[in-house]
């Protein structure tokens, strides 16, 4: 799903709007990344109870994860403006830019005694931490872009933006709901999931691979604000 959400974006942002490489990896970035741990976790088990939250964690580990290790790490060094040129210094940037999946790899190597139960407390701590970074980083490029006077609040829609909304609000719940029509039983979890906002990890993709980093906050505010708005309208009509 993430896959065909990621092409339908680029298809937007390359062919169709023409943007420039910054702003169209921005725009992918912040269709195929979803805020599914911080939003999306308390909204499944406010609205469908803490069964349906277990069954949630096993969709983000195995699909958002993924999604952010591989797909928005590889689309930030393809497109981003600190990648280097050309394919090798893309390639090489993918993989030393990219501490998710040298974590991951030492992880999986490092023996257990590597992992005492004070590490996995703590690392459970620091975890909350992009979190706090995320929503500081966000509200700061938009102040900068207001002082500056390149943008007003609330940020007015643009194409860019356009786009991030329909791939990630529209085409990636329909998508799962297409893709999962063959089979009975898939927990409803899941597509609350899919239709989460932008997630805020956009933000370290684009800060490091240099995305335009406007983009992903406006993204970020403009689909959250959709969401909470629609959560909070279905809570009042039921």
């Amino acid at each position: 799903m993430s896959i065909c959400v990621g092409l339908l974006a680029w298809f937007f942002s390359v062919p169709v709007l023409k943007l420039e490489r910054p702003v169209a990896g921005a725009v992918i970035v912040s269709s195929i990344l979803a805020n599914t741990s911080y939003l999306g976790y308390p909204m499944v088990y406010t609205l469908m109870g803490g069964d349906a939250l277990t069954q949630a964690v096993l969709f983000d580990v195995v699909v958002s994860y993924l999604t952010f290790m591989l797909g928005a790490f590889a689309v930030g060094a393809a497109f981003g403006t600190k990648a280097g040129e050309g394919f090798r210094q893309r390639v090489r940037a993918f993989f030393f830019k990219n501490p998710l999946l040298v974590a991951a790899i030492l992880g999986l190597l490092a023996p257990e005694s590597f992992a005492p139960d004070i590490a996995v407390e703590i690392s459970r701590i620091l975890v909350l931490l992009p979190l706090v970074v995320g929503f500081f980083a966000v509200g700061a490029i938009l102040t900068e872009e207001v002082r500056d006077g390149v943008m007003k609040v609330p940020p007015r829609p643009h194409k860019p933006l356009g786009a991030v909304m329909f791939c990630r609000l529209i085409a990636a719940p329909s998508l799962l709901f297409l893709f999962t029509l063959p089979f009975s039983g898939i927990p409803s979890s899941y597509y609350l999931l899919a239709v989460m906002p932008t997630g805020l990890n956009s933000m370290i993709v684009g800060h490091a691979y240099g995305l335009d980093l406007r983009t992903c906050a406006e993204a970020i505010v403009y689909t959250t604000t959709i969401v909470l708005l629609g959560v909070a309208g279905y809570t009042l009509i039921a």
